[in-house]
């Protein structure tokens, strides 16, 4: 089902864990290992030469610039000259010119079965429309999904190519700083992705990606990707570049993520497990700067989460109210809500 309308829901829409959770663009991260950004002259000077991938300056792009002389190995070259005429140089579209919003609904239905809805918008300011949303779990068995109109959707787990190529390169050239190293997904994660037939164009809004499982509701990380082509430089293009462009084809390092519920937890999981995980999202969530550990709602959270498995169901309910009232930006009102839902 497709519903398009003016870019104009307000910043926080909470009902309960039966009702929608609007989640702002302006908390989704942007998932991009660091880069340097390319001269606007072109001249790549000091220590900008041993750099061979650059953020352009639109934040959109990547700039590939090597040497003309650059052997086709791993090897360094020897004369990485500055002069832009000594070297070759392409522009590649990253996957972020778009400005995702989401909101999920969270119920359980009969039979102990839980439905995730998500509601994704882009919005009025993006440079371009949105054509992917992937959502990461631990696992994709005996979980049921739906898809928009002219949307389709699939399960699929790439541990075995996509992280075993970044698993290789963080083992051998190029050496990358601690910072620079590019983030494995956690768990090696499954995804349901949906792709677009007919992308969501800036200032719309898309209804109908739906999942239903058994599963108890957790934390898990969305990704929302604009159009994009990967990877469009002539070749022969020397290994060295390619390590260092090979992150950038993983979801975790070219799109736009935000934290929502969906099926984690086996019904049988131990309470005191649950929060583990909450704590750890949560810790997540504050490195990857969504959330600042300053927040009321932090503070409260992570005082109160070793609470959550001592006392009893009634007392339980009284802290996840305390918790609902201290968030005060759309994220912590989604942790919130998750974190009742699951118990």
């Amino acid at each position: 089902m497709t519903r398009r309308t003016a870019f104009g829901f307000p910043l926080l829409l909470v009902k309960s864990t039966q009702g929608w959770v609007q989640q702002r663009q302006g908390r989704f991260r942007r998932d991009l290992p660091p880069l340097e950004i390319y001269p606007s002259d072109g001249r790549l000077t000091g220590h900008l030469r041993r750099h061979f991938v650059f953020l352009a300056p639109n934040g959109h792009e990547l700039v590939i610039s090597f040497p003309l002389n650059c052997d086709l190995g791993f090897k360094e070259p020897e004369s990485n000259t500055e002069d832009p005429e000594g070297r070759l140089t392409e522009r590649m579209k990253l996957a972020l010119d778009c400005e995702p919003d989401v909101e999920m609904a969270c119920r359980q239905l009969d039979g102990g079965r839980f439905s995730y809805e998500y509601r994704l918008s882009n919005g009025a300011g993006a440079h371009g429309p949105i054509g992917w949303f992937k959502v990461a779990l631990p696992a994709i068995a005996e979980i049921q999904w739906q898809s928009p109109v002219k949307w389709r959707a699939r399960g699929f787990c790439p541990t075995l190519s996509q992280n075993q190529g970044l698993m290789e390169m963080k083992q051998g050239p190029p050496a990358w700083s601690e910072a620079q190293e590019p983030r494995l997904a956690a768990a090696d994660p499954c995804y349901i992705g949906w792709m677009g037939g007919e992308p969501i164009a800036p200032g719309a809004t898309l209804n109908g990606f739906a999942l239903t499982a058994l599963k108890r509701p957790g934390l898990v990380r969305a990704y929302a990707q604009g159009l994009y082509n990967m990877v469009s430089i002539r070749n022969p293009t020397p290994e060295l570049v390619k390590a260092y462009l090979y992150p950038f084809s993983a979801y975790e390092n070219n799109s736009l993520s935000t934290l929502v519920a969906g099926p984690k937890f086996a019904p049988d999981t131990p309470v005191v497990e649950i929060t583990a995980d909450f704590l750890r999202c949560l810790r997540d969530a504050v490195r990857g700067g969504e959330l600042s550990d300053r927040s009321e709602f932090c503070r409260q959270f992570t005082a109160q989460a070793p609470a959550l498995t001592e006392r009893s169901k009634g007392e339980q309910i009284r802290i996840l109210d305390r918790l609902s009232a201290a968030a005060s930006s759309g994220l912590e009102q989604r942790i919130a809500t998750t974190i009742r839902a699951a118990l």
